[in-house]
């Protein structure tokens, strides 16, 4: 369970890089069509979604494992791609946080333990709320009349929305004008005609999954803002400027308070009534070349924030990537001199190694064998620590049990 949750928390620390760019192409972008900022949303949902992005020399993600450490691990390591930000955290860490010393040993296990915990238990109260809501509106309409098609009037409703996934159902206030109710009608099925009632839960269900990062938080609400410019400006659109005025009305007309964000319904005029109103009477058709500049900044995030950086230790060492460790792992270290050690390594104790195979070990240090390390889905216990005395080593030192210590304890960082 640690293991997952800290994959989950790499994953949304990367994710929260695209949505600061896709935060600030919001803000420079102003004019662009919104459905193509839904789409830039989407990339966020993919990101979240696809756990092994393609390598690439174009990826402006700065580190693949912002936090590089496994549950065997005495500390966590962090290795955000930012040099800074790096050495004060890992400074502090290596100050504060080294088990067995200033801690008791354990302690970075535990702690995760307990995160790995608060996650679940909010994941768990989120569902519970989204459970709660869909029961609520279910009764709510339960006893709606159908008008025509799949569009119900409801006399226990105040807004218009959309309720469903496998068959969505447009709901009606009973007592809604008929002024109001052409554009209301035009603005719901332009969302079912997006597929909006699929995308707006399966947001909402990656925020349930990554419900402790703030950024993501708000990526979910300006995704919703988005649908809804997205939906105005497609009904706009298809029906003529010389409706703004009379869509603005409806829009006032069926506002209603928001209270708390909700994977559903898609309401029509709960979120962001004022901008939207203001979007509606200032809108103009956008530029071609805003256009233009919006999609290529749609597909320049995908390359730079859909891949994964090209791992310059697997280029540097690649026979020490993808090893057979269902039998485990041996890392030979041999020390040069007082402070300098190198590392290789090899798959588990069958068969026994070859002088010349022990010979042929290219030396890592030992940062670049943890991170090594780290690529592998395999427990402390299962990895071996092994003193060497390499022919070219120029330290000559004694192997007893108190090196044995010595050397698992600078590796390991006790």
């Amino acid at each position: 369970m640690e293991a997952v949750f800290l994959k989950i928390v790499n994953m949304s620390i990367n994710a929260g890089w695209l949505v600061l760019a896709v935060l600030a192409i919001r803000l420079l972008l102003k004019r662009a069509p919104k459905s193509v900022m839904v789409m830039m949303w989407a990339l966020v949902g993919i990101r979240l979604i696809w756990p092994s992005p393609l390598k690439s020399v174009f990826s402006l993600i700065p580190s693949t494992k912002p936090i590089n450490t496994t549950t065997y691990m005495s500390k966590p390591y962090i290795q955000s791609g930012i040099k800074i930000i790096d050495d004060g955290m890992n400074g502090y860490l290596a100050e504060h946080y080294m088990e067995g010393f200033h801690l008791p040993t354990g302690s970075f296990h535990n702690l995760m333990r307990g995160l790995s915990v608060m996650w679940i238990v909010g994941m768990v109260a989120m569902l519970l709320y989204s459970f709660i809501s869909c029961l609520s509106i279910r009764k709510k309409v339960r006893e709606a009349t159908l008008m025509k098609e799949q569009i119900w009037l409801c006399d226990h409703i105040s807004s218009p929305f959309i309720f469903g996934i496998v068959r969505p159902r447009i709901y009606l206030p009973s007592d809604m004008c008929d002024a109001d109710m052409e554009y209301v009608i035009a603005h719901e099925k332009a969302h079912l005609k997006r597929y909006d009632h699929l995308w707006k839960p399966l947001g909402f269900l990656l925020l349930i999954v990554y419900w402790f990062h703030p950024l993501l938080w708000a990526a979910y609400v300006l995704l919703c803002r988005d649908i809804e410019f997205a939906c105005d400006e497609k009904v706009i659109k298809e029906m003529g400027s010389g409706i703004k005025k009379s869509y603005a009305e409806a829009l006032i007309n069926c506002s209603v308070p928001r209270k708390m964000i909700a994977v559903c319904p898609l309401a029509f005029g709960e979120v962001g009534v004022k901008e939207r109103i203001k979007k509606v009477l200032n809108y103009k058709k956008p530029a071609f070349w805003t256009v233009i500049i919006a999609v290529v900044a749609c597909v320049a995030l995908a390359v730079g924030f859909l891949t994964n950086p090209s791992s310059q230790l697997q280029k540097k060492y690649p026979q020490y990537f993808n090893l057979d460790a269902s039998e485990g792992l041996e890392v030979y270290i041999w020390q040069m001199s007082e402070d300098s050690y190198y590392c290789g390594l090899l798959s588990g104790s069958t068969p026994v190694k070859s002088e010349m195979e022990l010979w042929n070990l290219e030396g890592t240090t030992m940062d670049e064998m943890r991170e090594i390390l780290s690529t592998y889905n395999i427990a402390r216990e299962d990895i071996t620590l092994i003193p060497y005395i390499h022919p070219l080593s120029s330290y000559w030192g004694e192997i007893d049990d108190d090196y044995q210590e010595k050397l698992e304890e600078v590796f390991w960082g006790k």
